[in-house]
Order: C-alpha cells, then structure tokens, then sequence
C-alpha cells in the first residue's frame, strides 16, 4: 500500500531550527519504497530551509494553502493584492510590529521585513509575489474583524498570519491529493500547530508530535516522540513505511 505523507516544519521536522538527521533517513527510505513525501507548512516557500527545497521531498503545500507543488509542477500559487500588503505594512509599521511578508521561492524578493530600508517600495516589485503575512503579538479586533473577513487567519499565541481566503493546510493537501489519485485514508498528516488542525482532520491517519498543542492529540490516533527526538522516523516506523 502506498501512502502520502504531509508533514510541517517548524517544532515537528524541525525543532529549534535543527533537523534530526533521523528524518532524513526516514524521509529518504519511505520515498524509496514507493511512497511519497510532503512538506505542508504555513511558511512561503521564499523562507523555507534551503535544505528542504532540492530534492529531498515529493513537493510541498506551503503559504497555509496558498501554494501547491508536486515535483517541479506549480498546482496553485496565490498572491495577496499589492495595495492590500501596503495598506497592512502601513499600519504594522505603525503599531512598531515585527513582521515579514512572505513571498514565493521564484520571487526577485522572498521577503520584506519591518527592519527593511523601504518596505512599502520592495512590495512593489513586479517579479516578487507575495503570499502570506506574518505578525508577532496580537491582532487588534479592528485587524481581527478587517483580516478575518477578507483572509484566512490564523491566531496563535504569540503571533498571527494569514492567506487567500479559503487556504489552509488541508486545501492544499486536497488538491495534491486529487491530483495524484490518492484516497484520503492512505493519507498521513503530521503536526504540531493550530493550523495543523485542519490538515490531521482531513487526513485518514492524523498524527502529531509529543510536543503538539492539546488540540491535535484530541484528534491524533497516533502520538510520536518529540520533535527533537526525530519524529518523522518514530511515524514512519510505527506505520511500516520504513
């Protein structure tokens, strides 16, 4: 049986910016025994590790959604309107937010940062295409009832980020699903986030890791070791892909 594999980054590949070289090992051996291997984060896929970007997976969803890869095929790639990017800019700069405005791998700028010389300017660059941003703190509630109408947002403790209305992780692990003819209950989806949510719940096989949020292990049929410990390889294993 072949299965599809959706996994995040950060806190479940990654943990504290490193990558236990088990998952790698894991990744590597299920691929070669015929199964495929996803990345599904909420980051563009203009910051994702470069490590992760040649070779070493199937193709990834990134942006939350609102961008699909398999292979070097692109299945949907959406960008949030310039003048919108300004307007928020604007007022993040204001507020003296820390923020980064995410943009595709392909893009001239893969990201514009509140410590930019010019943020505004960069946004306009017509060969840079901008698909998701990121905020540390809280919204406001004006920003909850202005971004929450028009994006797909998601809160976190911490920070808050946003994309295409109608994105999550589980739209965009759908489209690689219907587009390589895989049913959902061959699909495993592992996680650590809220915005993982979604993406365990479309899944056949939820999974999360030891260090995940209570709200995943409430939907998870099966807990791995924690992330730092290689988590990808103890899911592997468990379900005989490796």
């Amino acid at each position: 049986m072949k299965y599809a594999v959706f996994t995040d980054i950060d806190e479940t590949l990654f943990f504290d910016g490193k990558m236990n070289s088990k998952n790698v090992d894991a990744i590597k051996r299920a691929r070669a025994n015929g199964h495929l291997v996803f990345i599904n984060t909420g980051r563009s896929t203009g910051i994702i590790q470069d490590e992760l970007m040649h070779g070493l997976f199937d193709g990834m969803v990134a942006s939350i959604g609102g961008e699909v890869y398999v292979g070097n095929e692109t299945l949907l790639k959406l960008t949030i309107p310039t003048d919108e990017l300004i307007r928020f800019t604007e007022e993040f700069v204001s507020e003296n937010r820390v923020f980064v405005m995410e943009a595709t791998s392909d893009s001239k700028i893969r990201a514009v940062r509140n410590t930019d010389e010019n943020p505004t300017a960069l946004l306009c660059d017509k060969e840079s295409y901008f698909t998701k941003p990121y905020i540390e703190g809280q919204p406001t509630e004006k920003q909850l009832e202005y971004i929450g109408k028009r994006y797909q947002l998601f809160v976190h403790p911490n920070y808050f980020e946003f994309t295409t209305k109608g994105c999550t992780k589980a739209t965009g692990m759908d489209v690689v699903l219907k587009h390589l003819g895989i049913p959902r209950e061959n699909c495993i989806a592992i996680g650590d986030s809220i915005n993982d949510v979604e993406m365990l719940k479309a899944s056949g096989i939820p999974v999360c890791v030891s260090n995940a949020v209570s709200a995943l292990r409430e939907i998870s049929v099966y807990e791995t070791c924690h992330a730092k410990d290689g988590a990808l390889y103890d899911c592997f294993e468990h379900f005989g892909l490796i």
